[in-house]
């Protein structure tokens, strides 16, 4: 969630539909009317074109005239190696999307669980918790 340049438009990810939503607050701060739905637009999320999974969109960032989206993909239906972070910008004015930078997740990282020094990486998103940590349901 970010604010415009100009402190007048609120932009906020829905997480669940992968959109951006805009709410013009300017009527409120000149006049204390609340903002209705006519004053909220939707931006659509540029698909980065995941492979083996979706992208999961959640960083927002307005600078400048332009937003910036940090998403990754999530490897749901495949393995590590189709897990990839990205950031992409939207010019508000012209309304196009571009690439800023992508990078893979197959390096190694911290350590999810301190008590387990042996488990690093990334994982594949799954709503099974038995696929992210194995050792969560034990025999």
């Amino acid at each position: 969630m970010d604010l415009s340049d100009d402190g007048n438009t609120l932009f906020f990810v829905n997480l669940f539909d992968k959109k951006v939503y805009s709410i013009d607050l300017t009527n409120y701060f000149a006049s204390g009317t609340l903002p209705t739905s006519a004053n909220v637009n939707t931006i659509n999320i540029s698909d980065p074109g995941c492979s083996n999974g979706s992208f999961r969109p959640f960083a927002l960032k307005i600078r400048e005239g332009k937003m910036y989206i940090g998403m990754v993909c999530d490897a749901s239906s495949g393995t590590t190696s189709s897990l990839v972070a990205y950031v992409k910008s939207y010019d508000l004015t012209t309304q196009v999307w571009s690439d800023v930078f992508d990078f893979p997740l197959t390096y190694p990282k911290g350590y999810p669980d301190q008590a387990d020094g042996t488990r690093t990486g990334w994982y594949v998103w799954s709503d099974d918790p038995a696929v992210v940590n194995p050792e969560i349901i034990r025999p």
